[in-house]
C-alpha cells in the first residue's frame, strides 16, 4: 500500500534525525565539562609546562577528581582556557534548543507511528480516504491530480485498402521523429533510392499479419508520391525493417543508413484512402 509505505519511509526519515538530536545533545550535555577544563587551566598555570600536549589536573569543584585535558601545540595555556569557555558557551546555548527540537522529533516519531497502525488496520475505501486527506494536510503526500495528457503529433497518416497503417513524414526532422521514435523494430521502413523524399513507415510490429507483394507495393507508391521522384513513371524504393536502420553519428535531420533493404518498382501514386487523424 503506497500509503503505508510514505508514512514509513517519513518515519525512517524522522527516526534518524531523532537520533542524530540524541547525539547532538550527548555531545551538548558536557558543555560544563569544558568550563571546568577553561577553570582548571587557569587555576593551575604554573603546572602546565610548554609544549605539552595533555595535562591532569584538579577538577575546581572537586579535587579528588582528576581532568583529562588536550592541549594544542602552540598555544599558550590562556588561549586553550578561552577555547574552552567558548565552546561551553556555544553548547549550553546549544543545549536547550536542541532539547525542544529532540522533544519535536518524538512527537513526530510517535505521531507517525500511530498513523502507520490505522493504516494497517483501515477496513474501508472510506476509511483511506480520510488518511490520505490526513497525510496531504500534514505535507506527507501530495495531493493526486490528473496529469494533462500531452497531445499526441499528428504526422501524416493513412489506411492502405487492406487496412494497413502508414505514417508518412513531412520534415527531416519529422522524417527522423516517425523512423527513431514512431517506428517499432519491425515495422517496414521505405525511402526513395534515386530522390529525396519523406520516410514512409508501415506499421507492421504487434499486427499478427504478414505483409503481401500487394501491400508493400502500395506502401512503396506513397513513399515515391512523396519524394521529388513523384512525376517519373516509376520509381525505385527500398524498403526495410526499422531495426535495420541507423543514423550515422552527428548526421544531419533526415540521413540514415540502411541495411538489408530491397528495392521494389513502383509507380508514384497518391494514397486513396482518407489520412487518419
Amino acid at each position: 500500500m503506497y500509503l503505508l509505505k510514505a508514512v514509513e519511509k517519513k518515519a525512517r526519515s524522522k527516526k534518524m534525525l531523532l537520533e542524530k538530536q540524541r547525539n547532538d545533545l550527548r555531545e551538548a550535555q558536557k558543555c560544563d565539562e569544558y568550563r571546568m577544563m577553561g577553570d582548571a587551566i587557569l587555576m593551575n598555570l604554573g603546572k602546565i609546562r610548554k609544549g605539552t600536549s595533555r595535562v591532569l589536573l584538579e577538577s575546581p569543584l572537586e579535587p579528588k577528581i582528576k581532568l583529562k585535558i588536550d592541549l594544542t601545540p602552540g598555544e599558550n595555556p590562556q588561549e586553550t582556557a578561552q577555547r574552552y569557555y567558548k565552546k561551553y558557551k556555544k553548547l549550553k546555548k546549544a543545549r536547550s534548543t536542541i532539547k525542544k527540537r529532540l522533544a519535536l522529533s518524538k512527537d513526530a516519531v510517535t505521531h507517525l507511528e500511530s498513523l502507520s497502525k490505522s493504516l494497517e488496520k483501515a477496513s474501508s475505501t472510506a476509511d483511506l480516504d480520510r488518511l490520505r486527506e490526513v497525510l496531504v494536510e500534514e505535507g506527507l503526500l501530495q495531493r493526486m491530480t490528473a496529469k494533462k495528457r500531452k497531445p499526441e503529433k499528428q504526422y501524416r497518416r493513412f489506411v492502405t485498402s487492406r487496412g494497413w497503417e502508414v505514417v508518412v513524414g513531412r520534415s527531416a526532422r519529422e522524417n527522423d521523429e516517425i523512423t527513431f521514435h514512431v517506428a517499432k523494430p519491425n515495422d517496414l521502413f521505405f525511402h526513395v533510392s534515386s530522390a529525396s523524399g519523406s520516410h514512409t513507415i508501415m506499421r507492421v510490429q504487434g499486427t499478427g499479419r504478414v505483409p503481401g507483394k500487394k501491400d508493400i507495393e502500395e506502401v512503396a507508391s506513397i513513399a515515391a508520391y512523396y519524394s521529388k521522384a513523384r512525376t517519373s513513371s516509376v520509381v525505385p524504393v527500398a524498403y526495410a525493417e526499422r531495426r535495420h536502420v541507423r543514423k550515422p553519428r552527428k548526421a544531419p535531420p533526415g540521413t540514415v543508413m540502411v541495411e538489408r533493404e530491397k528495392v521494389v518498382l513502383v509507380e508514384p501514386h497518391k494514397p486513396d484512402t482518407t489520412p487518419k487523424p
